[in-house]
């Protein structure tokens, strides 16, 4: 299998459901409630006791993964609380030994598979129960058995589960507040050593770049962030802004409008959108965030001609503000002579994007076919018109642009050039 071909689904996917679900989402605030909120391990030992998981139904969860247009799903299977939702032989703290007595991962990685899902798992590094993992110097032997777990843990993550087609590492660096100049995340973790064996175990799988090496591709947290052209990369973003866990009430989730504007801002760069939401303690789905994830997967079925064919575009080379005119991001595809012009406003019955160089052939709405007409002028001028006065597309209309020859970009005019030319 050759590099290409081993990373074609991913850079194809566009489209992933991140569930991220522990005992930490009985507590209703973080996932991160172990650490902030201090408990003891004792104390979060009793905490986990509440976790049953009686409304966990894996395959409702793809099926609903595979309506809303995902490609790949990714779940917790250990955060940074140590609590395995899989059948480890190396810690007592699992959803197997504990109140559900279930292997989650089993029921999650073959419920992906049957609905033809690609299977990602999660896993954290960290397991804050141990005390290497909050002074690495004064706890060096706990440090040790801590590395050495992680090594076990995911070695039978690779091994008794099937093909795994994901690997999603976090928590390297959330061991002490800071890290230590002296300290090499790579080196701490034995992460040369760990992947090395993960790949022999799964030669096909991606892994993510958060085990202290670059490995497959990058993922930007919480935000926006094209990696440099031909890196692949994935945006992990939460529904609820406040945590990527279950919190009862968050009046500021994203809308489905929001979820799908963020898609096209990640489509404009060439990457994929790796959309999380926190299940309710019991394992069942959150209606407040499916619906809008349900809604936002209804545009991109629309869409999906620019969804799953989007590549970065050279139209964007000079920034938001430069070839796009105001109201629109330029998104590439499979074919230079195609570019997708996704309206994020809307001006009426012309919509205007310039500094475009390249003789247009043809412009089509994405869906529905119908054509658009348009003309060209100078300062690359591109201007769809006759269109009507408000969008029939309820959320963003997507304008298949399609060029005689691949086109570029023309830079912006400096002040002087500007004040010198024809006013």
């Amino acid at each position: 299998m050759t590099e290409q071909e081993r990373m074609q689904w991913f850079r194809d996917a566009k489209l992933g459901l991140f569930i991220h679900w522990g005992p930490y989402s009985l507590l209703g605030r973080c996932e991160w409630a172990f650490r902030l909120d201090g408990y003891k391990v004792k104390e979060y030992e009793k905490v986990a006791e509440g976790f049953t998981g009686d409304g966990f139904d894996a395959d409702q969860w793809c099926a609903m993964a595979v309506k809303a247009g995902m490609k790949y799903i990714v779940l917790t299977a250990r955060h940074h609380d140590g609590y395995c939702l899989f059948d480890s032989k190396v810690s007592h703290n699992t959803s197997v030994k504990g109140t559900p007595k279930r292997d989650f991962i089993r029921e999650y990685t073959d419920a992906a598979r049957r609905a033809g899902l690609k299977v990602g798992l999660y896993y954290s590094l960290v397991d804050w129960r141990y005390k290497g993992a909050w002074d690495h110097d004064r706890y060096p032997e706990s440090v040790a058995a801590m590395v050495q777990q992680a090594h076990e843990q995911v070695r039978e993550l690779m091994t008794d589960y099937g093909r795994i087609d994901l690997l999603w590492y976090d928590g390297a660096q959330v061991t002490t507040w800071e890290w230590k100049e002296h300290e090499d995340i790579a080196e701490f973790w034995r992460a040369r050593e760990l992947n090395a064996m993960v790949r022999g175990l799964q030669p096909h799988i991606v892994i993510n770049n958060r085990s202290g090496t670059v490995e497959d591709y990058v993922t930007p947290e919480r935000k926006i962030e094209a990696s440099k052209e031909g890196l692949p990369w994935e945006s992990c973003l939460s529904i609820c802004p406040l945590s990527w866990s279950y919190v009862p009430d968050s009046p500021n989730r994203k809308t489905a409008a929001a979820i799908i504007r963020d898609l096209i801002e990640i489509a404009a760069g060439g990457g994929n959108l790796l959309l999380n939401t926190g299940p309710k303690p019991d394992g069942s789905m959150n209606e407040t965030e499916i619906g809008s994830i349900l809604e936002a997967g209804d545009w991109v079925k629309r869409n999906a001609e620019m969804v799953y064919h989007a590549r970065r575009s050279p139209l964007n080379e000079f920034g938001p503000h430069g070839p796009n005119g105001c109201l629109g991001r330029w998104i590439g595809s499979d074919d230079p002579r195609v570019h997708y012009l996704a309206a994020i406003g809307w001006s009426g019955r012309e919509f205007w994007s310039v500094r475009i160089e390249g003789k247009v052939e043809s412009v089509t709405i994405v869906g529905s076919g119908e054509s658009v007409a348009y003309r060209q002028e100078g300062f690359g001028r591109l201007i769809l018109q006759d269109l009507p006065d408000m969008p029939s597309e309820p959320h963003f209309t997507v304008f298949k642009v399609t060029f005689a020859e691949p086109p570029k970009a023309q830079p912006e005019y400096s002040r002087a050039e500007w004040i010198e030319s024809d006013l």
